[in-house]
C-alpha cells in the first residue's frame, strides 16, 4: 500500500537487514534509510504526489531507487551499487551528494534553487544517455572511480568538474550557460564519440590527454580560456575562446574536417598532424605563438586569418596543399615552409632575425609586403616555386642581413 509519512522517519533494519518497499512514499518530512550491509530496495517513487523534505541513506551496500523528488537527496556511505532508475528533482541549495562505491543513472536529474550535484565515487559512476543532467548549481565528481560519460550537464552559470579518468559511452555535452561557469577534467577523456562543450565565460581546461581512444569530435563553442595537453581526434574545433587558447601537447585528427581554431589568441607548443586530408586553420585576433619546435605534418592546408601577429618558428608541411597567413608575422626561429605543389602567401608582415626556407614546388609565393621593414630576416630562400611575388626587401633603416635566394631544383 502506498505509506505517507506524517513526521520524520528513520527506516532501519538494524545493521544488515534489507529494506524493501513495493509502493510509493510522500509526505513533507525528513526519510532516512540505514540498512548497514543490507541493501535498499524500492519499487516505487518517493515524493511524487507529495515531494518530502529530505532523503538520507546513511549506509547501505546496494541501493536501487526510483522516482525521487525532495528538497535534497544525500548518500553518506556505500559499499556496493546505487542505482537511480527514475529521475531525481530537488529543490534545496544543497541538491544532490553521494557518498559510495559505485553509481548509476539512468534518468534525468534535475536541481533548482541553486541545488548542486556532488559525487564521490570510489568505483565506477555511470552517468548513462537517459541521465540528462539539468543543474541550478555546480556538478562535481571526485573519488577515484573511473567515469562513464554518455549524456548532457547543462548548468546556470556553475562549474563542472571530473577527477576521475573520463570515458565516453556515446555522444555527450557539457553546458555551463553564459556566466562563469568552468569546466574542468583533471585526468584523461577518451572514448570514440563526441564531446562539445561551452563554458560562456568560464574556463575549459583539460589536465591529462584527450584520446586514448581518440574521439570522433572535440568541440568547443565558447570560454575564456582554454588549456589542454594531447588531443587525438577525428576533428578538433576550438571557436569563441575570448583570452587565451593554450595547447600543450600535441593535436592529431584523422577526419577530413581537421582542425579549426578561432578565437583571441593561441599558444601551440607540440606537433600538429592530420590525416584523411584534414587541414589546419587558425582565426585570431589576437597574438598567436608557435614554439619553435613545432612540427606541423598536415594532410590539407594550413590557413591563418585575421588580423593577429604570430610568433612562430619551426617547420609546416602541408603534402601538396596551400599555406597562407593574414596576419603579421614575427620570426622566432627559422622557418621552413614546404607545401609540395601547394602555393605560400604571406600577410602585413614578414620581420625577424631569423631565415625563412620555402619550397613550393609548381606553386606560387607571394608576399605582398616588403619584408624587413621594422626587424631585419636574415634569409629569404625560395628552393622551389611557379610565381614569385615579392613586393620588396627592407627599408631605409633595416635590409635583410643575409640573402635573398631563388633555387629551383625542378
Amino acid at each position: 500500500f502506498p505509506v505517507t509519512i506524517d513526521g520524520s522517519t528513520i527506516l532501519n533494519s538494524n545493521g544488515g537487514g534489507d529494506i524493501f518497499i513495493s509502493d510509493t512514499i510522500d509526505g513533507p518530512f525528513d526519510l532516512v534509510f540505514t540498512a548497514g550491509t543490507g541493501n535498499i530496495t524500492l519499487s516505487a517513487a518517493i515524493g511524487g504526489t507529495t515531494p518530502v523534505s529530505s532523503v538520507t541513506i546513511t549506509t547501505a551496500s546496494n541501493v536501487i531507487l526510483q522516482a525521487i523528488s525532495s528538497g535534497k537527496i544525500t548518500q553518506n556511505t556505500g559499499t556496493g551499487t546505487s542505482t537511480f532508475n527514475g529521475s531525481l528533482t530537488t529543490t534545496l541549495l544543497d541538491g544532490i551528494s553521494l557518498t559510495g562505491m559505485q553509481f548509476v543513472f539512468a534518468a534525468p536529474v534535475n536541481t533548482s534553487n541553486g541545488g548542486l550535484v556532488a559525487i564521490d565515487n570510489a568505483g565506477s559512476l555511470t552517468l548513462s544517455s537517459a541521465a540528462s543532467f539539468n543543474i541550478d548549481g555546480s556538478f562535481s565528481q571526485t573519488g577515484a572511480g573511473a567515469v562513464s560519460f554518455c549524456t548532457t550537464i547543462t548548468t546556470t552559470g556553475d562549474s563542472v568538474t571530473f577527477t576521475s579518468p573520463v570515458t565516453l559511452c556515446a555522444d555527450a555535452e557539457i553546458d555551463t550557460g553564459v556566466a562563469f561557469g568552468g569546466i574542468s577534467f583533471a585526468s584523461t577523456v577518451s572514448g570514440a564519440h563526441q564531446l562539445v562543450l561551452s563554458a560562456g565565460q568560464g574556463n575549459i581546461s583539460f589536465a591529462g590527454s584527450v584520446g586514448t581512444t581518440p574521439l570522433t569530435l572535440l568541440q568547443v563553442d565558447s570560454c575564456v580560456d582554454f588549456t589542454a595537453e594531447d588531443i587525438s581526434a577525428g576533428s578538433i574545433f576550438i571557436s569563441g575562446v575570448s583570452s587565451l587558447g593554450t595547447f600543450n601537447g600535441s593535436l592529431t585528427t584523422t577526419s577530413s574536417s581537421g582542425i579549426s581554431l578561432s578565437g583571441v589568441s593561441f599558444s601551440l607548443y607540440d606537433d600538429v598532424t592530420t590525416s584523411g586530408s584534414g587541414s589546419f586553420s587558425m582565426t585570431n585576433t589576437g597574438a598567436v605563438t608557435i614554439d619553435p619546435a613545432v612540427v606541423f605534418s598536415l594532410a590539407g592546408s594550413f590557413t591563418q586569418s585575421d588580423s593577429g601577429e604570430i610568433f612562430i618558428g619551426g617547420q609546416i608541411l602541408t603534402n601538396g596543399n596551400n599555406i597562407s597567413f593574414a596576419g603579421p608575422i614575427s620570426l622566432t626561429a627559422d622557418l621552413d615552409l614546404v607545401s609540395g605543389n601547394g602555393s605560400v602567401t604571406f600577410g602585413t608582415a614578414l620581420e625577424g632575425a631569423h631565415s625563412v626556407s620555402i619550397t613550393a614546388g609548381s606553386g606560387n609565393v607571394t608576399v605582398p609586403v616588403a619584408i624587413s621593414i621594422s626587424e631585419a630576416l636574415q634569409n629569404f630562400t625560395v628552393i622551389s616555386s611557379d610565381n614569385i611575388n615579392l613586393k620588396g626587401v627592407g627599408s631605409s633603416l633595416f635590409s635583410m642581413g643575409g640573402t635573398l635566394t631563388y633555387r629551383d631544383w625542378e
